[in-house]
Parts: structure tokens; C-alpha cells; sequence
């Protein structure tokens, strides 16, 4: 794998955990 591939891959983890928040906080 390569170094920008896992930087990719932490950035959309990233942003699902923080969609993920904001969605239980709403409900």
C-alpha cells in the first residue's frame, strides 16, 4: 500500500467517524 493510499483511506475514515457523530448526536 501506498503512503498517499493510507492517508486516503485515514481521511474517509476520518470523515465517516465525524458524519457518524453528528448523526447519533442529532437523533
Amino acid at each position: 500500500m501506498k503512503p498517499y493510499q493510507r492517508q486516503f483511506i485515514e481521511f474517509a475514515l476520518n470523515k465517516q467517524v465525524l458524519k457518524f457523530g453528528e448523526f447519533t448526536l442529532k437523533s
